[in-house]
């Protein structure tokens, strides 16, 4: 009984189920069954792109929760402006159709106004592009981060719109105009909780600053959100540089005036307390004995605790390890802070990795030179020993050939990121101007009118050689020369140089003319240490000699050998900003070399340039010189010294400066007037110091203030028998592609009754 109830239970699940299969699927629907789905409006947009994103289908009922979903999802494509649904009935159910309305396809975008922004950094912030469909949200957005854009430069009453213009069917241009307005200026800079140091110590640690009289100039003063920001930062390594590690400095408070162009800036500060260092030492992998390592060590015992010095600390032993082929070494400082005696102890953890080599050295950029004058000044080579200090070495010897704008050295891993064994370096370059040509003239205080015509090759052929021809007729001067260097003759440590030339030059009471040539043979000692003999060759004649010049003037042939040697660490010879040029020479005339004139001359010359803060460069310069002939003769006049003029004494005219003596205007007349005759001297000494500062970065424009002083001395005369001449004086520097160009005004400090108030002169050339 029981098993024929079970057995009629199922059979009547299954009967109901098979009922419910078999039933018309809308005998339980409210909506229509859909028939057909149609699309409407669609120009460019293929149907069947639209219908892969609906999920309404026929042969269902309608959802409309489905269409609404589909309506959404048809506008994420980024198609369309609008989308709707018309219902149609059909037999049974309905026919869907879907009306697209597509967005302008845009063609161009163009900007207007926009002067401080470049327009490539407007394009950059944009969400949208040309060829792509026009979404006004997205050119809504793109709005509000170029107001962004200007507001971090100090524009807050900035005003940017849009116009879409039609320029075909379904296609428009944007055109974005800007209303730039005035840059907001700083009105003041206040601080609220500071007490270790005043208002003007801590702007003295900003960028932002409010405006001074030279604003015009320096651009100081205008507001700018992202330097603010870095001010924070600037302010609170201050503060820890001073022993204040808990220092807290809010988000500046900006107040803006209503008419938008003054902002007065509030920043709140939380000083804490002030620490000194209680114990410092170094574990972990040590290279060398302790004592050793902690002689690189500056920071001290029982100082306030110094960020930067530590920072330092940190640099100094982290170049023993990387100058010992560890490339990877690691010095991690561990510092533990106790705020009850307000100290902190420093432990320097050093772990020193695998030695390192050097797998592969690959060189970019160079579209001209060849790589082989770049390799020739690498100090370090493949195979050897990873060694941060030969590569910086060598990043500074390719820089200092002139040749490039730029000089990137960058180091990766040797096959994969797991290869800390093996290192490749990138010398990566960036070409300058390797020659020019030069059609010009000008006026200069001694040349007077002059035209020039000069042909460079600074890196003839890529070879690192340079070839120089030059012509200039002016109205007292008549110049014309050829020269040509090889710094590495025939890709040895050997250098060769070669020069002939042709001048004249008119003096007050005689015009010299001279011919000649010289050869020069170098030798590469040690990186930028030279030693040089050269061998020189000088036809001299003076011509238009007045009578109480007809005594002192003699012609004749120089023929002479040069010994000397140069020490050359500058970064660059053009645009120096460091390092030194020291130079010394001893030139031997006559005797077995013939020639009309016997004499010995000894020349040296030393500058140093120091880099200062702001960009700015300090540069000293000392030379002196002394010759004499055998027996206590007169050392000839083509080669006595002369100071005055724009490369030695400026404040005073070229060749101005020296021994002079009374002598008769004639040798007819006894009783005829005397003048003061300046017939140089055998020895001088002369010392330049010159203050550098840019005015234009960005074109190479700078300024310079400069004292020189300097005298010559006769044969009869010792040095400082008289006083030195000197002179002070400003001027502006140019440095173009085609060569640096000098301004210089020159005021005597103590003139002589000949002497002029000031001198302008003019050069173009290299300086020193």
């Amino acid at each position: 009984m029981g098993c024929c109830l079970k057995t009629s239970a199922k059979l009547l699940l299954l009967t109901t189920v098979l009922t419910v299969l078999l039933l018309p699927t809308n005998l339980f629907a409210d909506q229509p069954v859909v028939e057909h789905i149609d699309v409407k409006g669609n120009l460019r947009i293929q149907k069947q792109v639209i219908l892969e994103n609906i999920r309404q289908v026929p042969g269902r009922a309608l959802s409309e929760k489905t269409v609404d979903h589909d309506v959404l999802r048809l506008f994420g494509l980024g198609y369309f402006d609008s989308v709707e649904v018309d219902e149609r009935p059909s037999g049974t159910g309905v026919d869907l159709i879907y009306r697209v309305v597509e967005r302008p396809l845009i063609k161009d975008i163009t900007f207007k106004g926009n002067s401080e922004i470049d327009t490539k950094k407007l394009r950059d912030v944009l969400t949208f592009k040309p060829r792509g469909f026009l979404d006004k949200a997205a050119v809504s957005v793109s709005i509000d981060k170029i107001v962004d854009l200007y507001k971090e430069k100090g524009y807050y009453n900035v005003h940017v719109t849009y116009e879409v213009q039609p320029v075909s069917a379904g296609a428009v241009d944007v055109a974005i105009k800007v209303k730039e307005g005035e840059v907001a200026r700083i009105g003041a800079i206040d601080f609220i909780g500071n007490r270790a140091f005043s208002d003007g110590e801590l702007r003295s640690n900003m960028e932002s600053s409010t405006p001074d009289i030279l604003s015009f100039i320096t651009g100081s003063g205008k507001f700018n959100e992202a330097e603010l920001d870095r001010d924070v930062t600037r302010l609170a390594m201050f503060y820890m540089n001073h022993g204040y590690l808990n220092i807290k400095i809010e988000q500046p408070h900006i107040f803006l005036d209503p008419d938008g162009k003054k902002i007065d800036i509030v920043i709140n500060i939380e000083e804490g307390h002030r620490y000194r260092i209680s114990s410092i030492d170094i574990q972990g992998d040590l290279l060398f004995p302790k004592d050793v390592l902690m002689k690189k060590i500056h920071s001290r015992t029982g100082e306030w605790f110094d960020r930067s010095k530590l920072m330092k600390d940190i640099f100094r032993l982290t170049d023993i390890y990387t100058n010992n082929g560890y490339a990877f070494a690691n010095v991690n400082p561990e510092t533990s802070v106790n705020d009850q005696n307000r100290t902190v102890s420093v432990q320097f953890q050093i772990s020193k990795g695998l030695l390192t080599y050097i797998k592969r050295i690959s060189i970019s950029g160079n579209t001209k030179t060849r790589d082989k004058v770049i390799r020739r000044q690498m100090k370090i080579h493949e195979g050897e020993l990873y060694k941060e200090d030969e590569i910086k070495v060598s990043k500074e010897l390719i820089y200092s050939t002139g040749f490039f704008d730029n000089v990137d050295i960058s180091a990766s891993k040797g096959s994969s990121e797991d290869d800390i064994e093996n290192m490749n370096l990138n010398v990566k370059v960036k070409e300058g101007h390797g020659g020019m040509a030069m059609l010009g003239g000008g006026y200069s205080s001694y040349q007077q009118f002059f035209v020039t015509a000069q042909i460079q090759l600074q890196n003839l052929a890529g070879l690192g050689t340079q070839l120089n021809l030059m012509a200039q007729v002016g109205g007292i001067t008549q110049q014309y020369s050829l020269s040509y260097s090889d710094p590495y003759f025939l890709d040895t440590n050997w250098s060769m140089s070669a020069s002939i030339y042709n001048m004249s030059n008119i003096y007050p009471g005689y015009t010299t003319n001279d011919n000649g040539g010289s050869l020069e043979l170098g030798y590469w000692l040690i990186d930028r240490l030279r030693v040089f003999a050269s061998y020189g060759y000088d036809n001299a004649y003076f011509s238009g000699i007045s009578s109480a010049y007809s005594y002192l003037l003699q012609n004749g042939i120089t023929s002479a050998v040069t010994l000397g040697l140069v020490q050359d660490t500058r970064n660059n010879p053009i645009y120096t900003t460091k390092g030194d040029l020291l130079s010394g020479s001893a030139e031997f005339a006559g005797g077995p070399l013939d020639g009309s004139f016997t004499f010995i001359k000894f020349d040296a010359s030393a500058s140093r340039y120091f880099p200062l803060p702001l960009h700015t460069v300090l540069m000293l310069n000392g030379r002196i010189g002394y010759g004499f002939v055998p027996g206590n003769g007169f050392l000839p006049f083509t080669s006595r010294y002369f100071l005055g003029g724009i490369n030695s004494v400026r404040g005073y005219n070229y060749r101005t400066i020296g021994p002079e003596m009374p002598a008769l205007s004639t040798n007819v007349d006894p009783l005829a007037a005397a003048t003061q005759l300046l017939y140089g001297g055998n020895k001088m000494i002369a010392t330049t110091v010159e203050y550098v500062f840019p005015l234009i970065k960005a074109a190479k424009i700078d300024g310079v203030l400069f004292f020189d002083t300097g005298n010559a001395y006769a044969e009869n005369q010792g040095f400082f028998a008289s006083p030195l001449q000197m002179g002070y004086g400003a001027g502006i520097r140019w440095y173009t592609p085609i060569a640096p160009f000098r301004f210089e005004w020159g005021f005597p400090l103590n003139p002589r009754p000949t002497d002029q108030p000031n001198v302008f002169e003019f050069s173009i050339g290299t300086f020193y």
